[in-house]
């Protein structure tokens, strides 16, 4: 089927999310300290493979299942982890596609892993709703 382009725009203009997360990668692409170095398309290929990505004109997000019980136990202890997301919390956490009890994130690539509970994410996004509409 072929489509008159000419009717075909998009409504929306300048730095979408997707654009706003490879432009967030861009510095570490050829970052001196190997172990800093990102590359925005292996990420996304990863993720695409083995995890869940999400991608909208407000949203974009990488995460994946990671089992958090420490590795000297046989205990399962599922989460999701968050490799990258850039839009609102709330819009994040809604899109994951099952609820876990917790959610690891690593920020701005400092190589530290934070756990939070998945409860607190989602009173974090509530209160910066109600603050945004007072």
């Amino acid at each position: 089927m072929r489509l008159a382009t000419e009717y075909v725009r998009p409504l929306l203009f300048g730095m979408n999310a997707f654009d706003r997360a490879r432009a967030f990668y861009a510095p570490y692409e050829n970052h001196p300290d190997p172990k800093k170095r990102l590359c925005f398309e292996d990420d996304v290929a990863e993720y695409l493979r083995f995890g869940f990505v999400v991608s909208r004109p407000t949203c974009f997000a990488m995460a994946k299942i990671i089992n958090i019980a420490p590795e000297e136990t046989n205990l399962c202890e599922p989460a999701w982890f968050i490799r990258f997301a850039v839009g609102s919390l709330k819009e994040v956490l809604t899109l994951l596609p099952a609820a876990l009890p917790k959610i690891v994130w690593c920020r701005r690539n400092d190589g530290k892993l934070r756990i939070y509970e998945t409860e607190e994410l989602y009173r974090i996004a509530r209160a910066r709703i109600k603050k945004v509409e007072t």
